[in-house]
C-alpha cells in the first residue's frame, strides 16, 4: 500500500534528553515545526514555514533545545539559508545566507559547537545576528556547501549509529514512467536495537519522485535471527532510547513497545493530517539561546 502523499513527516532525535523535532510536510511548500517529549509523548505544535524546508539537512543540538535548518523561500534578501532557533519555534537567532541549494544546512557536534555545510565565502552570519561567544562554526570538510542532501545526511546517519549495509542501485526510467528512479536493491541503512542487540532496524530507500507521491520512497523493517518483517512504506523511523521502535506513516508517528521476544502492538501518538497553517509569534525566550522556554501556553497533544 502506498503511503499518504499529502502529509509527510520527519524526525529528528535529540541525542543526550527525550526532546525531538517532528517536521510535518503538507500541503506542498508548508512546513510545521513540532516539539515532541518523548517521554510522555507530548507534542507542542509550533511555527509553520512557507517554503521548502530540508529535514535531511537539519539537525538537533544534543540537549534538543536547538534546532539547525536549512530553508529557501527562492526570494530576495537570502533565496536560501541556515538558522538556527529555539523549537518549536522557526524564528531565527542565527542565519547565514547561502544563495543556493547546493549544501546548506549542518550539524551539531556539541551544543556549541557547530558544523556549517557552506562554502568559504557563505559562512558569515547575516546583519544583525551574532552568536554567544562561547559557540563556534567551522566548515563541513573540504567539499562543504556541495553536494545535496549527501553526503551531510549520511554523515549524520554514521554519527546517529546507522550503518549502510547496501548501496544499492539506481536505475532510471523515462520521463512519464510511474517514477523516476528505483532501487534494486534498494539503498539500506541498519541500526541496532540499544537495548536488544539481536534486533536490528533496516530504513531501505527504493525510488525517487514517484508521480503524484513522495520524492524520497522508503521502506522499514525489522531483522532478528536472520528473518526480516517488513514494516512498509513509511516516511521515517528509528529507535528510542529505551529500545521502542518509533515510525512515522500516512501523516502520523507511531510507538510500538519492544520487549524481549515480544513486539507489541503499534500506537498512533500523533495524528498530524488535521493541522492547518496559522501564524505563531515566537515568546520572549525564544528570541533568546539560552533562556528556558515556557511552553505552557502552547496547545499540547498528549497520548
Amino acid at each position: 500500500m502506498h503511503a499518504d502523499a499529502s502529509t509527510r513527516i520527519w524526525v529528528i532525535l535529540a541525542r543526550d534528553s527525550d526532546v525531538a523535532v517532528v517536521l510535518r510536510r503538507g500541503p506542498s511548500k508548508q512546513v510545521l515545526l513540532i516539539r515532541w517529549h518523548r517521554r510522555t509523548d507530548t507534542f507542542y505544535p509550533g511555527q509553520w514555514f512557507k517554503g521548502s524546508l530540508y529535514p535531511l539537512r537539519c539537525d538537533l543540538s544534543p540537549s534538543g533545545e536547538r534546532f539547525l535548518y536549512f530553508a529557501a523561500d527562492f526570494q530576495q534578501p537570502y533565496y536560501s539559508w541556515t538558522a538556527v532557533s529555539r523549537p518549536p519555534y522557526l524564528t531565527a537567532l542565527a542565519l547565514w545566507p547561502k544563495g543556493d541549494c547546493w549544501g546548506g544546512g549542518g550539524q551539531f557536534a556539541r551544543e556549541d559547537r557547530i558544523v556549517l555545510n557552506h562554502r568559504p565565502a557563505e559562512m558569515a552570519l547575516a546583519d544583525p545576528f551574532r552568536l554567544p561567544s562561547s559557540v563556534t562554526v567551522v566548515p563541513f570538510g573540504a567539499r562543504s556547501g556541495w553536494g545535496e542532501d549527501s553526503p551531510l545526511h549520511d554523515s549524520t546517519l554514521e554519527r546517529d549509529a546507522w550503518v549502510l549495509a547496501d548501496p544499492g542501485k539506481a536505475t532510471s526510467h523515462k520521463r512519464k514512467a510511474p517514477i523516476g528512479y528505483s532501487f534494486d536493491p534498494p539503498r539500506t541503512w541498519s541500526k541496532p536495537n540499544p537495548c536488544f542487540g539481536t534486533l536490528s532496524l533496516r530504513f531501505m530507500l527504493t525510488g525517487y519522485f514517484r508521480r503524484g507521491g513522495p520524492k524520497r520512497v522508503t521502506e522499514a523493517a525489522l531483522v532478528t535471527g536472520g528473518e526480516s518483517t517488513g514494516l512498509g512504506e513509511v516516511d521515517w523511523a528509528d529507535w528510542d532510547t529505551h529500545g521502542d521502535l518509533l515510525f512515522a506513516r500516512d501523516g502520523c508517528v507511531y510507538r510500538q513497545r519492544v520487549e524481549p521476544n515480544r513486539l507489541g502492538d503499534a500506537v498512533c501518538i500523533l495524528d498530524a493530517r488535521t493541522h492547518r497553517f496559522r501564524s505563531l509569534e515566537p515568546r520572549a525566550e525564544a528570541l533568546t539561546w539560552d533562556d528556558p522556554l515556557d511552553l505552557s501556553d502552547r496547545s499540547s497533544v498528549e497520548a
